[in-house]
């Protein structure tokens, strides 16, 4: 009968082990999947940086064609009323 104790103690005790390494094994997983995160983090911000610097030098040369089409609609605007202007004369 003691013996038979002693193996109903360990096999609660191994159960128990079983319990906190299943828990340890959980926080590991959770731990992990934060580390992915993090790493995704990181590669979105980074890429983001990236594309906020293209969409900077979109924008000045979008600037820059909006200022040549101004000046191209002034000067053909300048070319009608001037040939208007000598046919009218």
């Amino acid at each position: 009968m003691g013996l038979n104790n002693v193996e109903l103690r360990c096999g609660v005790v191994k159960a128990i082990a079983k319990v906190f390494d299943g828990r340890q094994q959980g926080r590991d997983v959770f731990a992990l999947r934060l580390g992915l995160a993090d790493v995704l983090r990181a590669g979105i911000a980074f890429a983001l940086q990236l594309l906020s610097g293209d969409l900077q030098f979109l924008t000045a040369i979008f600037k820059q064609l909006i200022r040549r089409s101004i000046k191209l609609e002034a000067t053909a605007g300048e070319l009608v009323c001037n040939v208007c202007g000598g046919l009218s004369e």
